[in-house]
């Protein structure tokens, strides 16, 4: 099965997004958003999922993203708090 966009109910997106935009405080951009949907829309069809598994699958994905955001973030306020110790060590 092969799922489009055009398959795809944009006011439910639209709800998923919301709900999780309410939750977490973030607010996605668009392209982060066809990101997350073209991923979402890949695994459904690698596990021969249906469209209403896409949209519970959706809300999963974009709290994934905003983890790994999160978690990518950390990494790079790290580093650069390491190369200001070395800096000052030096």
């Amino acid at each position: 099965m092969y799922m489009k966009m055009e398959d795809l109910d944009q006011s439910r997106i639209a709800e998923v997004v919301d709900e999780v935009e309410a939750q977490t405080g973030y607010n996605f951009f668009p392209c982060e958003l066809a990101g997350v949907i073209q991923l979402t829309i890949r695994k459904c069809e690698t596990k021969g999922k249906d469209i209403e598994y896409f949209y519970l699958l959706l809300r999963d994905e974009l709290k994934d993203f905003l983890f790994r955001a999160h978690i990518n973030a950390m990494w790079i306020l790290n580093q650069r708090r390491e190369e200001q110790c070395v800096k000052s060590a030096t």
